[in-house]
């Protein structure tokens, strides 16, 4: 049954995951990267562009076939991992409960993956066209956006929203897009969006990213019109998108490396609570960063090559699930 699912798998899929887990490992601990800060700051900023869009893509056109009866028995488990993964980072904070009711930390992924889902099965229900329904995703992400000032508090309900079209988007996606002029089309892109993001570091418009995550900001200190605010933040999309893109079709590892990558949601839980305790107490160099994000991606390997995952995630729905559940 196990070597089924494996054949049915999509390796590619899984290396470009294994990347990105890595990428968010080492773009926590890099942002603030001594001793030298901006160095961190443009590989952060150029991490940032597109590691969450890309995932968000990916776990969209992952979830395409989702049904309201595979919606209802993966409910409970996605949220139990969002409670007991807040309840870390509570502990880790001196018992703020803000990880709850708004979080910011990796955790935000898990509540928001679990309203995805909800939402595009609604949108699926009521809006048949592929058109519409991404129409309706940046609608909303369009409407959200312009009513709640940040992304904390509310269950960061705008970070939900405003990247909820590319999950749409991924869903909506037969398969990778071709790419007229292949690999080194998107290697310029990659380039291009790097260049951009050097320019972009500096005492003036901080890191790239903020555009995408923290558009807000800008408005408030720089006093942007509605109209500027608004460019910036379709403009960040944008080239989220475009970028996200590129490096899809850029990762493609050998599969006997890929196929690590199928432990993703493990590791993703593993880096998030990792990472915010070390950033609690020191302040790794760029190279420390680099090794650290390295041994935390080869101990969540490790962890599920062995089992663990399935304790790591979801312990409760692991002790009392009446079948044993397979990695």
């Amino acid at each position: 049954m196990v070597e089924t699912r494996m054949k049915n798998r999509d390796t590619r899929l899984d290396g470009v995951k294994l990347v990105l887990i890595a990428l968010v490992a080492f773009g926590h601990l890099v942002n603030y990267s001594s001793p030298s800060p901006r160095v961190g700051l443009v590989v952060a900023s150029s991490i940032y562009t597109f590691h969450m869009p890309l995932f968000i893509l990916i776990s969209g056109h992952l979830s395409k076939t989702i049904t309201w009866e595979k919606f209802k028995k993966g409910a409970w488990p996605t949220a139990e991992t969002f409670l007991l993964f807040s309840l870390a980072f509570v502990a880790l904070s001196g018992g703020s409960l803000k990880h709850l009711w708004g979080p910011t930390q990796s955790n935000w992924y898990l509540l928001s993956l679990l309203s995805w889902r909800l939402m595009y099965l609604v949108l699926q229900r009521y809006v048949s066209s592929k058109v519409g329904q991404i129409l309706c995703a940046c609608l909303g992400a369009f409407a959200v956006f312009n009513c709640f000032p940040t992304n904390t508090g509310l269950l960061s309900i705008q970070r939900t929203f405003q990247f909820f079209p590319f999950f749409v988007i991924g869903a909506t996606m037969s398969g990778l897009p071709a790419w007229r002029y292949g690999k080194w089309a998107s290697g310029l892109v990659v380039v291009a969006v790097v260049a951009l993001t050097v320019a972009y570091v500096d005492d003036r418009w901080m890191q790239l990213h903020y555009h995408l995550y923290y558009v807000r900001f800008y408005m408030e200190r720089f006093d942007l019109s509605w109209m500027a605010t608004n460019l910036l933040w379709l403009g960040s999309l944008a080239v989220g998108f475009l970028l996200s893109l590129a490096v899809w079709r850029l990762v493609q590892l050998p599969a006997r490396w890929a196929q690590y990558g199928r432990h993703s949601m493990a590791i993703f839980i593993l880096q998030g609570v990792l990472t915010y305790g070390l950033k609690l107490v020191y302040t790794p160099t760029f190279l420390e960063s680099v090794l650290l994000s390295i041994a935390i991606v080869a101990l969540g390997i490790y962890l599920g090559e062995h089992g663990c995952t399935k304790w790591l995630s979801t312990p409760v729905t692991t002790l009392y699930r009446k079948s044993p559940r397979t990695d």
